[in-house]
């Protein structure tokens, strides 16, 4: 029985990101998600024999023109990257790389940028840039719980949590981002989680928590929710993205 465990979101009144499952250790970077296009060493470019480290050097430096502490204008925000996390989908290189929001307000987000790339000469040329797909928490924070998984498509998949508090109610869920070989396709959030401490609205008093399980990879999973009312929601593949079966969720907004 497959099954994701979202990281409940906590402390009423602030918002709270908890980090679970963040970036693996180096030597796991390359191998940790399946990819349905593994390059054979026979045909592998020189740039991905380097270690771990130098091939994500590589990446960032093509990525951002060389800078070591790249500041990016996005939307009148200033987000400034650092190197995350480099895999590989076949020949082609994916960068996700944490964005700090340089204004530390209540709803300034942050954001992972992906990139995705290729190998040119001795290093790596951009072929596709998307510095704030994945948006991240308040407070000018990036994803701080996310992972790669192999379960839910052809491809790996970016799994982020994500949620926010105000005024004693929160909301959470999860984006999934599937990383395509010619771009990301992102899907959700799914709702995860609902607490509703802030006496009002026909929900004051809810609590609800959300777990995704009995995944079909490429096909379907659903989520199954309990707290103040237990339910379950099946999402299902529609193209090339999850959509909720029926269309109409039971878990309030905030």
């Amino acid at each position: 029985r497959s099954r994701v465990r979202p990281a409940l979101l906590a402390s009423i009144g602030s918002l709270l990101l908890v980090s679970a499952c963040n970036q693996a250790p180096d030597e796991r970077e390359n191998g940790a998600v399946p990819s349905s296009e593994p390059a054979s060493t026979a045909t592998m470019h020189a740039v991905q024999t380097l270690p771990v480290e130098e091939q994500r050097a590589l990446a960032f430096q093509a990525a951002f023109g060389g800078e070591e502490s790249p500041t990016v204008e996005i939307n009148d925000a200033q987000l400034r990257y650092s190197p995350g996390r480099l895999v590989w989908i076949g020949d082609r290189a994916v960068l996700l790389s944490p964005g700090e929001n340089l204004d530390k307000c209540h709803a300034c987000t942050g954001a992972l940028a992906i990139h995705y790339l290729e190998p040119a000469g001795e290093g790596l040329r951009v072929t596709g840039s998307w510095p704030a797909l994945a948006q991240g928490s308040g407070y000018g924070e990036p994803p701080s719980d996310w992972s790669l998984s192999g379960e839910f498509a052809q491809y790996p998949v970016l799994v982020e949590e994500g949620g926010y508090t105000a005024q004693g109610c929160t909301s959470g869920g999860v984006t999934l981002t599937e990383l395509r070989p010619e771009r990301p396709i992102q899907s959700g959030p799914v709702p995860t989680i609902y607490s509703n401490q802030s006496g009002f609205g026909a929900d004051n008093g809810a609590e609800i928590d959300g777990e995704i399980v009995n995944i079909e990879k490429g096909v379907s999973f659903d989520v199954t929710y309990s707290g103040s009312r237990d339910f379950t929601e099946s999402w299902v593949r529609r193209g090339e993205t999850w959509q909720l079966r029926g269309g109409e969720r039971g878990v309030p907004v905030c």
